[in-house]
């Protein structure tokens, strides 16, 4: 499947938000994600406050219809963002010291499962990572194995907290990150 990547900022991605969300649902609606309606909506609510963040970046992949069959999203991640207190408070000071004193939020990757498995993902993963000036680079996803995981894996990310629970939310996590200043150093 051909895809065109397409950089949205911050008013587009909000002019885009519901397409956005229906891509999340799909990806996120099978199991081992289990997302319903409640948190797509969740999400897409989140969403609106994300796209204001320092160096928010959004890229969408379209097919050759136009059609919306994946996305990604992060940002600068820093103090007095949920995610990042949340996650800060997990760790010693050696690795938040390490990994989330100058990091990337690699916030949301998702493809439709009908795109799944052609390459869709490494393309906006890669395209999300390059050019980030940042040291490192960090994410969370569920805990249970995942084809998401293998692919991060693949890419250089490496296990940092494996059970994490976050506040609210029943299923543990997995919190990865990359070395964003050693990627920059390999050969393409």
């Amino acid at each position: 499947m051909a895809v065109d990547l397409v950089w949205l900022d911050a008013e587009q991605t909000l002019a885009y938000k519901s397409q956005i969300a229906w891509v999340y649902g799909e990806a996120f609606g099978p199991p081992p994600y289990n997302r319903t309606s409640l948190h797509v909506q969740a999400f897409a609510d989140t969403l609106e406050t994300h796209v204001w963040r320092y160096d928010y970046r959004c890229i969408v992949a379209r097919n050759e219809h136009g059609e919306m069959v994946g996305f990604t999203y992060g940002y600068t991640a820093g103090r007095g963002q949920w995610w990042y207190d949340v996650v800060v408070r997990g760790m010693d000071r050696g690795m938040a010291q390490r990994w989330m004193r100058d990091a990337y939020e690699f916030v949301e990757l998702a493809v439709i499962p009908a795109a799944q498995g052609l390459g869709i993902g490494r393309l906006l993963h890669n395209a999300a990572l390059t050019g980030l000036p940042h040291e490192t680079a960090v994410l969370s996803t569920i805990q249970e194995h995942t084809l998401a995981q293998d692919m991060y894996r693949r890419y250089g990310w490496v296990d940092l907290m494996a059970n994490y629970i976050f506040p609210g939310v029943p299923e543990p996590y997995l919190i990865m990150g990359i070395d964003l200043a050693a990627r920059r150093q390999q050969p393409e």
